[in-house]
């Protein structure tokens, strides 16, 4: 009966210990996620005309989970899922609506059409609905809602 007893104790303790450590390392990342990276500066600088910017990975990961974020009057979006390697948002653009060349030098940024046709502004190709358009490391884009736009946008850092 001892042997028994003591043998749930263990397995109780390791299942607490598990959580502990489950719990710790959410805790860490979401300070990671929502304290280290200043959203506005990428929201300006996918406002930015001035210049073609690059927008890192790192700084996407600042955007918290599941609240929408307003780039501009007509483009909104949230994050559905976040990793120390990808990241996957849902954005919505209203007709006109867009935001302005830049690359991602250190992810690949894939765009799922769900609804409305997307415009690159930079090589004048369009994309519609259940439509993928891949945006390559380095790749110039700019994306415009020629009417409105549901997008699920994956980035990977792999």
């Amino acid at each position: 009966m001892f042997w028994k007893t003591k043998k749930k104790e263990q397995n109780l303790d390791y299942v607490k210990t598990v959580q502990s450590l489950k719990d710790s390392k959410k805790e860490l990342l979401s300070g990671l996620f929502t304290n280290a990276f200043d959203v506005e500066k990428t929201i300006r600088n996918f406002n930015d005309d001035t210049v073609v910017n690059d927008i890192p990975f790192s700084e996407m990961l600042g955007y918290p989970e599941a609240e929408w974020v307003h780039i501009n009057e007509k483009v909104r979006t949230r994050v559905i899922f976040k990793s120390l390697k990808k990241l996957v948002m849902e954005a919505i653009l209203e007709k006109g609506g867009g935001v302005k060349a830049h690359i991602h030098s250190d992810f690949t940024e894939s765009m799922n059409i769900n609804k409305g046709c997307l415009l690159n502004a930079v090589n004048g190709k369009k994309y519609t609905k259940n439509q993928t358009v891949i945006f390559q490391k380095g790749e110039e884009h700019e994306v415009i809602a020629l009417d409105e736009l549901h997008l699920i946008v994956y980035m990977d850092a792999n």
